[in-house]
């Protein structure tokens, strides 16, 4: 049976209508990602990976469109500048995208989580080098032999252990020989010291009067260039005999304003006397 020329025509268009099937696009959505908490200059690091081997890092709060729908899922980096350590929370999310719609992620907030711890070692011969050990949460074990800044602190309570010197047959023994410091989230190190003394003096500073928060600023001087900065009342222990001079500044007060408001300093001096 032979078909004539239009019927094979019209055969021809309805084979290809049937093999063309749906070209409609697949429907699409859209996730708000809000990311804030780090200081200016630092940007924050989320991984976005989804459907269809969706992945894409997010460097600044944005929104991604022309998602296929499905689950997301949200992974955000700890930052670490200067010394410290920025995490953000939550550090893992899962989000779902649906048709013709913005999804928006918990807000991505990043916060310091690390701690600093600054010692401050005085009172030794130039050479010789302190024996100081610090140790905090999880096995954290640090010798310092110096002045320095610890960084990157795991936040937690820390002790501050020192041990005597032995120099040109003198015995450097340290003061306090141990200390507890209490170290919390910050960019700001908290102050430990250590001074180091061949003697046998003590010398007790006594400080009151101040309201509560408000650090003293005294200054210990004395013989060999002996030099210790007091926050609050110390015993002072090792010293050497002779003249020691004590330096008080007054907290700052708000001058009123035709006064320039400089702090007034005392001074007064004692003696460190050699114990039997």
């Amino acid at each position: 049976m032979s078909i004539p020329r239009r019927g094979w025509v019209a055969l021809a268009m309805l084979v290809l209508a049937a093999c063309g099937g749906d070209t409609t696009a697949p429907a699409t959505g859209s996730l708000r990602v809000v990311v804030g908490g780090l200081p200016t200059g630092l940007q924050p690091v989320v991984h976005v990976t989804g459907p269809r081997a969706f992945a894409q890092t997010v460097v600044a709060s944005t929104t991604l469109t022309d998602l296929p729908t499905g689950s997301y899922t949200l992974t955000s980096e700890s930052i670490t500048a200067d010394g410290v350590k920025w995490s953000p929370s939550p550090a893992t999310q899962t989000i779902t995208v649906v048709a013709h719609a913005v999804a928006t992620a918990n807000g991505i907030a990043y916060a310091i989580a690390s701690a600093r711890l600054a010692v401050s070692v005085a009172g030794l011969p130039t050479g010789v080098q302190a024996n100081v050990t610090v140790r905090g949460p999880n096995g954290f074990s640090r010798t310092v032999n110096g002045t320095t800044t610890l960084d990157l602190l795991e936040p937690g309570s820390y002790t501050i252990a020192a041990s005597d010197v032995l120099s040109n047959g003198a015995t450097f023994k340290p003061s306090p020989a141990t200390q507890d410091v209490l170290l919390s989230p910050s960019s700001i190190a908290t102050a430990a010291s250590v001074t180091y003394g061949a003697g046998s003096g003590t010398l007790f500073v006594t400080v009151s009067g101040l309201p509560g928060g408000v650090d003293a600023k005294i200054a210990v001087s004395g013989p060999h260039g002996y030099a210790r900065t007091l926050t609050t009342s110390a015993k002072l222990e090792f010293l050497e005999a002779g003249t020691y001079t004590i330096s008080r500044r007054r907290p700052r007060r708000r001058p009123p304003p035709s006064s320039t408001g400089r702090p007034r300093t005392r001074a007064s001096s004692t003696r460190a006397r050699r114990c039997s």
